[in-house]
């Protein structure tokens, strides 16, 4: 029986020593991380972006003001509409791999299961249920 999955491109972060892949169809556009208004939002292109520091929602600690800290910019496919930026710590890699249909789980970050990259299964954030989050929140 042959595998129907196909193979998808999978932009991969870090939070600590954890490991994290978004789906790069879901992606807009990474940026260097800016300052933000106390708001948690910014300008994109001129629509107002609401933003939220994922290691700040994992750990209780912002993201660090490192060079490899990134905003990725991502569809709000969900219930939310626009887009909705994410701050995460050294998204500074890309991988093809295979999503599995393992359900969502909820948390501080939505998941869909895990990404299959090479050995690894690396949790694949659910950014429909990530963006719905972060819009309820702004």
């Amino acid at each position: 029986m042959s595998d129907s999955r196909q193979e998808t491109l999978f932009l991969l972060f870090r939070c600590g020593e954890a490991s994290y892949a978004l789906d790069c169809a879901d992606v807009v556009e990474i940026l260097p991380r800016l300052r933000l208004q106390p708001t948690g939002r910014f300008d994109f292109r001129g629509r107002p972006v609401p933003v939220a520091d994922i290691p700040l929602m994992l750990t209780g600690k912002p993201a660090a003001d490192i060079m490899i800290t990134r905003i990725v910019i991502l569809r709000g496919d969900g219930k939310a509409t626009g887009m909705v930026g994410i701050i995460v710590e050294r998204a500074v890699e890309t991988a093809r791999g295979t999503a599995s249909g393992a359900a969502t789980t909820n948390g501080p970050l939505p998941l869909r299961g895990p990404a299959l990259i090479s050995d690894r299964r690396i949790p694949l954030v659910d950014v429909p249920a990530l963006a719905d989050s972060i819009v309820r929140a702004s």
